[in-house]
């Protein structure tokens, strides 16, 4: 895949990168888009706008086919079928002091 083409794709460049665990697909990040990409086959396969307010990070979950979304005041599981992508959102009021999420090495 062209890694640098898909930099430029996007107007304000790109905030978050991840692969999934099989390492074929590659979610990007740029302003409020979110792009999944087939590496193998160097396709987008889905594209959507993502929460009106900023994003903080994105990530591919264990669960195949499943992203988290994390931004200010909102958490969003996000499913992938085909090209298309569906978002339920997690209701925060379940959730109790949390400051960070992500993967520690």
């Amino acid at each position: 895949m062209n890694y640098v083409s898909l930099c430029k794709s996007t107007a304000n460049g790109i905030h978050c990168l991840d692969f999934d665990e099989s390492g074929r697909f590659l979610l990007a990040l740029g302003g409020n888009r979110l792009t999944i990409h087939d590496v193998d086959n160097e396709v987008m396969i889905a594209s959507t706008l993502t929460h009106a307010t900023e994003t903080l990070d994105v990530r591919f979950t264990s669960k195949a086919n499943t992203l988290v979304e994390v931004g200010r005041n909102f958490v969003r599981l996000w499913f992938i079928k085909g090209s298309d992508m569906r978002f339920e959102e997690v209701d925060m009021s379940t959730m109790q002091n949390v400051s960070c999420l992500g993967t520690f090495q």
